[in-house]
């Protein structure tokens, strides 16, 4: 009859690999699958705010036809946005500045120095909330994506 023996035991399953592949990737898997959720939620999230970043400038390129139509402008930025805009913030916004300097200056009345005309310049931003796809929110802690264009028109 044959004792147990522990050490004996522990010898013999010490080398034996059988297994071992699984033992790892149950650990190695749940970390890999956050990284690359985390991942996709950044990637998403910076495809959305480059999405807004282009309908911005397309707005830009409306402004140069039509400055002073801020409704026109912003109508342009969502269409260049497509698919559901109701979440989206958008703005126009018309001012003035003398070459050189960076205060504002009235459009209508205001004059620069040696008698020169102030240039007059659009700015159009675009905002909405980011809905993560995976439900990780946690995972990138982004609320909001924005995009941003300014340009001379005068």
């Amino acid at each position: 009859m044959m004792t147990f023996n522990p050490i004996n035991w522990i010898r013999r399953y010490w080398h034996d690999q059988r297994g071992s592949a699984a033992v790892e990737l149950a650990l190695y898997l749940p970390i890999a699958l956050l990284l690359f959720a985390g991942l996709f939620q950044y990637g998403s999230s910076i495809f959305a705010s480059l999405r807004l970043e282009s309908a911005a400038r397309a707005g830009a390129q409306y402004a140069m036809v039509d400055a002073n139509n801020a409704t026109n402008i912003q109508n342009t930025v969502l269409s260049a946005i497509g698919g559901d805009t109701t979440d989206v913030q958008v703005t126009a916004t018309t001012y003035c500045q003398c070459p050189g300097s960076s205060t504002q200056t009235d459009c209508t009345t205001g004059s620069c120095g040696g008698g020169s005309a102030p240039n007059q310049y659009v700015s159009i931003a675009a905002s909405r909330p980011f809905t993560t796809i995976l439900g990780l929110a946690s995972l990138a802690p982004i609320s909001q994506v924005s995009g941003h264009a300014v340009i001379r028109v005068r």
